[in-house]
């Protein structure tokens, strides 16, 4: 089994990895045969996903928003979004910001600081201003 999942993964070397892709091996057998979709299983190590957006939108500074956007015109927090990383096996994300204020990337800073899965934030800063 150890040459197989070598030949998948090569970059990994030798090591924990292999301790790790052998369980993960084991258990994507098990869920197949019983039925189940082992993808969430598949990752050899940590996911990392570089762009989610998330918005509260009384703050008031999404100024593209509108209400014609339905699916899109609703509060998307951590609470919405951790649900479909662990889904989907992603262990760590990156929030990008969706309106060109401070507000709003001190907004996602805040989230950063109370969620472990949140690796960084792409803000927005005024560059022109003192």
């Amino acid at each position: 089994m150890m040459r197989k999942l070598q030949r998948i993964v090569p970059w990994a070397g030798e090591g924990e990895i292999w301790a790790h892709m052998e369980r993960v091996y084991d258990l994507n057998s098990q869920l197949s045969a019983a039925g189940g979709d082992p993808r969430p299983l598949q990752s050899p190590g940590p996911i990392l996903d570089t762009h989610h957006h998330l918005w509260k939108i009384e703050r008031g500074d999404y100024f593209w928003m509108s209400r014609d956007l339905e699916v899109l015109y609703r509060d998307y927090m951590p609470e919405d979004l951790e649900p479909f990383l662990r889904q989907a096996g992603v262990t760590r994300t990156i929030l990008v910001q969706a309106a060109d204020t401070e507000a709003e990337t001190e907004f996602l800073l805040e989230i950063a600081q109370s969620c472990d899965w949140v690796a960084g934030v792409c803000g927005w800063l005024d560059m022109d201003s003192d």
